[in-house]
């Protein structure tokens, strides 16, 4: 007796992979260093993706992975990861398992400065040839850098210490400036200490000072908020005034590689020139003096010029009439806040310092 033939089914399952990525910031500077994470996931019930193949090598240029930190979960990471990408394997991805993988990637490019970089990762199977992906969109931030400087005074005289103070401030919340040479470019007539460099209130080391024709760069390191450098310098250049008060300006300015603006501005002081005038009289002056009669003379030397001081003034006393002789031992010499020296000569003259 014929009996017709019972049928059997079987499914055959289709996989479905699915590919999610993060990164751990939304924005970065240049030299950061990225973290990302990427989670790839079979998500049919009971069904089985195989020879399934994850690879990350699609990102902008600029961005290197650091293959020595790479963190693979649940599958193979392959001998050629390199900072261009890498590639994950595994045999068979089911529906209870996550394949995740870690890894870094450094900002290298300064041109990467104010733009985004992305970074795309994808997973597919020989059962199903399909291929999803998952892109991490992220900004490189653009600083920005601001630049004063100021004297600790508007005036000054031949021989002063100056006391300059400059700041360098980024203004783009939670950027960087890297790197960052304040450049300074000397006037005439002033001598720079470079022995009294202070960063935030720390000695600057030599080596991050460079010595130019122009005046001196110092490497200040990255900048994210505000750093203070500040340096004495000496007026001791005469001829800057031979013509009268000296106005001097002295610039500075602040670059970073991976900041696009470069910022200069100056601090503006007056050397003062003084004017010295002279007054020679002579006390209880008469119309006529006998032989061996003395004579009181007195002298008196002024600085007029608001604002000036005369340094190291020397008064000479010289070109008596023949027969008068000066009484040495009458010269009293007094200067208000200084101390005195009084040179008498052999050749009947005295000088005053």
């Amino acid at each position: 007796m014929w009996k017709q033939p019972r049928s059997c089914k079987r499914w055959i399952y289709k996989p479905v992979l699915t590919i999610t990525k993060s990164s751990d910031k939304d924005d970065y500077n240049v030299g950061d260093t990225a973290h990302y994470v990427i989670e790839v996931n079979q998500i049919i019930e009971n069904a089985v993706a195989n020879d399934v193949v994850i690879t990350d090598a699609d990102m902008t240029e600029g961005l290197k992975v650091l293959p020595e930190t790479i963190q693979v979960t649940n599958a193979t990471l392959s001998q050629d990861a390199n900072g261009d990408g890498f590639t994950v394997t595994k045999d068979k991805l089911d529906d209870k398992t996550t394949t995740k993988i870690e890894f870094d990637a450094i900002i290298e490019s300064n041109d990467l400065t104010g733009g985004n970089i992305y970074n795309k990762a994808t997973a597919t199977s020989s059962n199903n040839p399909e291929t999803v992906e998952a892109t991490v969109e992220d900004e490189v931030l653009n600083p920005e850098l601001i630049v004063y400087k100021e004297a600790d005074k508007p005036r000054y005289n031949i021989g002063d210490r100056i006391t300059y103070k400059i700041r360098t401030i980024q203004s783009v919340e939670g950027a960087r400036s890297n790197d960052v040479q304040v450049t300074d470019i000397l006037p005439k007539g002033i001598t720079v200490d470079y022995d009294s460099f202070m960063l935030d209130g720390e000695k600057v080391a030599k080596e991050n000072i460079t010595i130019t024709e122009e005046g001196f760069t110092v490497n200040i390191g990255d900048v994210t908020s505000v750093k203070t450098l500040t340096f004495q310098a000496v007026a001791d250049d005469i001829t800057i005034i031979e013509n009268g008060p000296a106005t001097v300006i002295n610039n500075v300015k602040a670059y970073s590689p991976n900041t696009p603006n470069i910022d200069e501005k100056g601090a503006t002081v007056e050397i003062e020139k003084p004017i010295l005038s002279i007054e020679k009289t002579v006390t209880d002056e008469q119309p006529e003096y006998n032989l061996e009669d003395s004579i009181n003379y007195h002298i008196t030397v002024r600085q007029t010029a608001e604002w000036a001081r005369a340094n190291d003034i020397r008064i000479t006393d010289f070109g008596m009439s023949d027969g008068v002789t000066i009484d040495m031992d009458s010269i009293q010499a007094t200067s208000e806040g200084h101390n005195v020296e009084v040179i008498k000569n052999d050749d009947n003259t005295f000088e005053v310092l």
